[in-house]
């Protein structure tokens, strides 16, 4: 019995070989196909290598080098001529800076002949009231500084009071426009 009921059993299977043989077969296919496309694969990253190798030979390496050489000195000038340029221009705007503060500054005046008036405590005065009798001043002059005491409110100074020249005493004066 039970070796007989096995038997049947296993003549009902088939035989191993005809039950993979077919898995066998697509599996053989599969394989020389992946080898053919793996070969295609291979033949085709050799030539891109190939084709890569020619642009870092020596001589390209040293060409690209030159290049790029020639491209840096040639931003290098441009470079330089562009920062001389922004120098020329703020030298300009400071020169004209410069020229403004002169013509604007008090000691263009005082070149000219002016004074300026400094109270004792170096506060400028501005108008004859401010001036005291009495009181001690600064003068400020183009070239420096000289003291200098405030007179009688109405006294002329002196150097204002006109005297005759000995070259001038017995000439007669000179009639006036109006005379």
């Amino acid at each position: 019995g039970r070796r007989t009921a096995l038997l049947s059993a296993v003549r009902g299977l088939g035989r191993p070989a005809d039950v993979i043989g077919a898995y066998a077969q697509r599996f053989d296919r599969a394989s020389d196909l992946f080898l053919a496309a793996m070969r295609r694969r291979l033949d085709e990253a050799g030539a891109r290598l190939l084709r890569s190798a020619a642009r870092f030979s020596p001589a390209a390496l040293i060409r690209l080098h030159t290049d790029k050489n020639k491209d840096l000195v040639r931003q290098a000038e441009r470079l330089d001529a562009s920062v001389r340029r922004i120098v020329e221009k703020a030298a300009a705007r400071s020169d004209a800076a410069a020229k403004l503060l002169q013509a604007l500054s008090h000691q263009g005046v005082l070149e000219r002949g002016f004074a300026l008036i400094r109270a004792e405590d170096g506060s400028l005065l501005r108008r004859a009231g401010e001036a005291k009798a009495g009181a001690r001043v600064a003068l400020v002059f183009a070239d420096g500084e000289r003291g200098a005491t405030i007179e009688d409110d109405d006294a002329p100074p002196k150097s204002a009071v006109k005297k005759e020249t000995a070259s001038r005493k017995g000439t007669p004066r000179q009639k006036s426009l109006f005379d």
